[in-house]
């Protein structure tokens, strides 16, 4: 019976990683994670609907939205009216 001693590449020694070292430093993980963040935060803007018309509001909000409205304007009459005299 042979045995068989499996070859690891060139100076077949198991440790050597040959060319899958990594030469260069790892970069730093926070500046990966502020990537993959800042990626996401893009998507997730691009990604969701657009508001295409005015909110829908109901009937009794819209009411007092109008009354608001006409209580500044009756104001600022008084002031300009004031104002004047």
């Amino acid at each position: 019976m042979r045995s068989v001693v499996a070859s690891h590449g060139p100076g077949s020694n198991p440790r050597d990683c040959g060319s899958l070292r990594q030469s260069d430093p790892r970069p730093d993980p926070r500046l990966l994670r502020q990537a993959a963040l800042e990626a996401l935060t893009r998507s997730a803007r691009t990604d969701s609907p657009r508001r295409t018309g005015r909110k829908q509001i109901s009937g009794d909000e819209r009411r007092r939205r109008r009354r608001r409205v006409r209580e500044r304007e009756a104001a600022i009459l008084v002031l300009r009216v004031r104002v004047v005299l």
